[in-house]
């Protein structure tokens, strides 16, 4: 099966900005993130669904986004929620 890359497809798509940005990727998250082209794509939202079972990824995420200057905003179930400061 031929996949891209979550920054790949968005390339392909000609966008600049994302209202809302759900990640929900089976214990891939911090891949996922670091991944992302976060120079040409701004996003206001992301909701990303952690691993229950890994606190120490989680926090490796978490520490990711706040770097890339989102701060977090509520929990709601496995999800977190962050908002871009911007």
């Amino acid at each position: 099966v031929e996949c891209d890359t979550l920054s790949e497809f968005i390339k392909k798509s000609k966008r600049k900005h994302i209202d809302l940005m759900i990640i929900d990727v089976e214990e891939s998250e911090e891949i996922a993130l670091k991944g992302f082209d976060w120079e040409n794509v701004s996003v206001d939202v992301i909701s990303i669904d952690l691993d229950s079972f890994n606190e120490f990824k989680n926090m490796n995420v978490r520490d990711l986004l706040k770097d890339k200057g989102y701060h977090f905003y509520q929990r709601f179930g496995n999800n977190d929620i962050w908002v871009s400061n911007k």
